[in-house]
């Protein structure tokens, strides 16, 4: 087994727990018998933690052809990974512990001034672990070449001011362009990444 092979099997089955949470919270709301008020911010950023894990997971391919004798480089390449868990936890719904109705909206309130700080250290991460370990950012990352430094640093802010506001629009804005490279990646050619 070589170094590749083990660190993705490590991050395989960290991100599983990831999507384990989350999608077997889904699954929680799908049997509760109480009413529930969704809420569509909430659901969008459920939506986007999942397609990140899979966009994520498919993104280390690249990094097959790297040397990780270097312990840092391990380390860069495992922290995004551990913020995806924890905002999957943080996420993920627990309609059990409500007592008259599964307020998502409520819950989404509540979450977001710790989950955007966890979005913009996973954010910031996944472009130290390009630069670290593949010398740049890469096509299939988080990032991509052809995103100008204006918009990473603009979506930061707002992943920021997000964290500090309650103001629905902002946190919109935000989710919709969070939702650029999982949309993007949705419709690219894997046919290099897998061989």
């Amino acid at each position: 087994m070589t170094q590749f092979e083990f660190l993705m099997a490590f991050a395989s089955v960290i991100l599983a727990v990831a999507l384990t949470e989350i999608l077997g919270g889904w699954g929680k709301l799908a049997r509760s018998k109480m009413p529930i008020r969704w809420s569509g911010l909430w659901v969008g950023w459920s939506l986007l933690i999942v397609a990140l894990s899979v966009m994520y997971w498919s993104g280390r391919w690249p990094y097959r052809d790297q040397s990780f004798r270097e312990g840092f480089k391990i380390f860069w390449l495992a922290l995004p990974t551990f913020f995806l868990v924890v905002l999957s936890y943080l996420l993920s719904p627990e309609p059990q512990k409500d007592e008259v109705e599964v307020d998502l909206e409520a819950r989404y309130w509540r979450i977001s001034p710790r989950m955007f700080p966890l979005f913009s250290i996973f954010f910031v991460c996944s472009a130290i672990a390009d630069t670290i370990i593949m010398g740049g950012i890469r096509e299939s990352g988080v990032f991509d070449t052809n995103w100008s430094l204006l918009f990473g640093t603009v979506l930061l802010a707002l992943l920021v001011a997000s964290g500090l506001t309650k103001r629905s629009w902002l946190h919109w804005t935000t989710l919709v362009l969070m939702s650029v490279a999982p949309l993007r990646f949705l419709f690219s050619d894997f046919g290099a990444i897998f061989r």
